[in-house]
């Protein structure tokens, strides 16, 4: 079997270049050999083009990069003292800290100190080796919408799930500013990332105020209830002052 050089054309941008293809086949075998690689050929993507194929994909389908800390407990939450607490601080941390394997919805009164005793919770757990997380609402907001911007839904949609990479989560300030409705279509993705149950994360929200005073922030109210409606599905226990009760 000899080989000859033959011009072959990219079917995405057209770029033409020379190949060594077989000419003359020793036998029938050879022949059809050399037929289904001409025609595999002539149906082919450059090496410029595969290139940028997988350069797309990749930023595409690319993971959420967490950085290091990127999810630490503020400083200014740590170092929980009980006796520097108030008596509804105390019951509050004891509580979470008794119903601490659970989703929980921590609303009330401003200065009750909902923040500070959760994340005592918190730092008590990453010190028995638990990942723990903590992330402000409006920081979580904003992050997820300038990647949207930015870079892609699917990686803006990698950093609802890579929250998710943790034992433990606090979500801070819940609702703190009104919801556009690219922050509703978040949330609902998240609650749904949730209500999978593809992860072992416990999520830890605290907010001023119940469900229903809440849904005046959404946008759209449609998916304020979708949501609230899986974080009861997945079992959050709702802070009522005293405990925690399975609403």
């Amino acid at each position: 079997m000899t080989e000859v050089e033959s011009q072959i054309t990219c079917i995405e941008c057209g770029s033409v270049d020379r190949v060594m293809i077989c000419s003359e086949p020793a036998d029938e075998i050879e022949m059809i050999a050399c037929s289904m690689s001409v025609e595999l050929l002539r149906k082919s993507t450059c090496d410029v083009c595969k290139n940028k194929k997988r350069e797309a994909f990749l930023a595409r389908t690319q993971v959420f990069e967490v950085e290091e800390d990127q999810f630490k407990i503020p400083s200014e939450h740590t170092g929980y003292d009980k006796t520097k607490a108030s008596p509804e601080g105390q019951l509050l941390a004891r509580a979470v800290f008794e119903n601490r394997d659970q989703h929980l919805y921590i609303s009330g009164i401003y200065d009750l100190g909902k923040s500070k005793a959760t994340c005592g919770v918190l730092e008590w757990l990453k010190d028995q080796g638990k990942k723990v997380g903590y992330i402000g609402f409006n920081e979580m907001m904003s992050k997820y919408s300038t990647l949207c911007v930015d870079a892609t839904k699917q990686k803006a949609d990698s950093f609802l799930k890579s929250l998710l990479n943790h034992d433990y989560l606090l979500i801070d300030d819940f609702c703190k500013k009104r919801l556009t409705y690219s922050n509703c279509e978040a949330m609902y993705q998240f609650s749904e990332y949730i209500y999978t149950h593809e992860h072992s994360c416990k999520i830890w929200v605290t907010a001023n105020f119940g469900y229903q005073k809440a849904l005046n922030k959404w946008e759209d109210e449609d998916l304020g209830r979708a949501t609230f409606s899986r974080f009861k599905r997945c079992g959050f226990l709702d802070w009522k002052g005293q405990s925690f009760v399975l609403n």
